[in-house]
């Protein structure tokens, strides 16, 4: 406190590494910390506020003990001045009665008060809460994926748009629950579950970050009852979509026909399961023939686990037909390579979109087993999504169809692929 001799207090601290300051009541100290550094010891001062005092810990470092006991006359100020005054108390004490006579709660005053006359500054729009998500999952995941962070994009802007960029603390769980479950897309259809369930997902994302910016005290999203949210959150599992020996064929030959450079990232989806945002992201340095593996980093798995993929013997086969360079395999985004799958798979006559890692997930489990094909999926071991979606997905005799899919051997026939004597699925 003012007019103490620091220099006696600086003593006791030197010689017991420890002393009390300031008044009793407070039960602030002084502490003296000893850390190594490249040029010798050095020492610092540490000014410890009690729970009691200060309602939780407060714990801070000095380089000299003069600033840490101003640190220390300042929080006391602080929290002398903020007291309530008796005629403040007395107030307190005239209105409690008057709000329990109309059943009305201090928590609800409180939360009333927040809403209604709380500085602007200090509330976000739900625009700004997905800016400042996105600069935390940058910063947490050392920079997100161009498709995951397109998602997210897509999915805020949505839901920016239908609640007209409202504040956090604008939404409410029956104007949640009422736009979940009536939205509709921009063509003007009813959203399926599965898309209503990512939307959902994101908003309460977006709750949940606003409370940790202190820009919302609670999640409105918790106050709607299990059988209300069991309607939005739980969908039905769409039944995975497995390529037939033929389309896999006629994809195959389309690939290497209108975009050769999709045709290494096709085959390593197709034959030894590869999500293909992963595979579009491969360099010529991911792969390891001498070893037989393909390299998935932790850049580009979209659990951000790091795995070695087993190439097949057909996959190959087939890459001894692609030219892999050093770099990256696409020398476009994954933007550009969505349309030219899009166009791709039109070509094929296939209408399945995300075929190729259910047909190599299916293909491996009925050839090879459940350890091998998570090994190769990038599965957690207690994951139960294989005996769900897959367990009866595909005989072996049609597996093996697919395993048994080679190159021509000669480049002069216009066909790309060699037709196994296996009749088609």
């Amino acid at each position: 406190m003012q007019g103490m001799d620091l220099s006696t207090l600086d003593k006791d601290i030197i010689k017991n590494r420890s002393a009390s300051y300031g008044p009793e009541k407070v039960g602030a100290r002084l502490n003296l910390a000893e850390f190594k550094t490249k040029s010798g010891v050095q020492f610092a001062y540490v000014a410890i506020l009690p729970k009691k005092f200060a309602g939780k810990r407060k714990r801070k470092q000095f380089a000299t003990l003069t600033e840490a006991t101003k640190w220390i006359d300042d929080e006391i100020k602080n929290k002398e001045t903020t007291s309530a005054t008796i005629s403040e108390a007395s107030d307190f004490n005239y209105c409690l009665p008057r709000l329990r006579e109309h059943n009305v709660t201090i928590s609800e005053l409180l939360n009333f008060y927040e809403k209604r006359f709380i500085a602007d500054d200090a509330r976000l729009r739900l625009s700004a809460l997905q800016k400042r998500l996105l600069v935390v999952l940058d910063a947490r995941d050392k920079k997100l994926s161009e498709h995951t962070r397109r998602k997210i994009v897509t999915l805020g802007n949505r839901i920016e748009e239908d609640f007209k960029d409202s504040y956090a603390d604008e939404v409410s769980a029956e104007q949640a629950y009422k736009w979940a479950i009536k939205a509709v897309a921009s063509e003007g259809v009813l959203w399926s579950g599965k898309t209503r369930k990512h939307h959902w997902a994101h908003l309460n994302r977006l709750l949940n970050f606003a409370i940790s910016e202190r820009s919302l005290k609670s999640n409105p999203l918790d106050e709607l009852s299990p059988e209300k949210l069991k309607g939005i959150v739980e969908v039905q599992s769409a039944i995975p979509e497995i390529l037939t020996l033929k389309e896999a064929k006629s994809i195959l030959k389309e690939t290497q026909k209108h975009c050769p450079a999709m045709l290494p990232c096709a085959i390593v989806s197709l034959f030894d399961g590869l999500r293909q945002h992963e595979a579009w992201q491969l360099e010529g340095a991911d792969f390891d023939f001498e070893e037989g593996t393909v390299h998935v980093s932790e850049r580009i798995a979209k659990t951000r686990n790091i795995r070695f993929v087993e190439l097949s013997d057909a996959s190959k086969a087939w890459l001894k037909k692609c030219v892999i360079p050093e770099g990256n395999l696409l020398s476009f985004g994954t933007k550009s390579a969505e349309g030219r799958w899009t166009t791709i798979l039109k070509k094929s006559k296939v209408h399945k979109h995300n075929a190729l890692r259910h047909t190599a997930a299916s293909v491996m489990l009925a050839l090879k087993g459940e350890v091998f094909t998570k090994g190769q999926l990038g599965h957690a071991e207690n994951s139960a999504i294989l005996f769900k979606h897959y367990r009866h997905a595909m005989k072996k005799k049609s597996a093996q169809a697919i395993v048994d899919l080679r190159p021509l051997k000669t480049q002069a026939d216009d066909n790309t692929v060699d037709f196994p004597k296996q009749a088609a699925v």
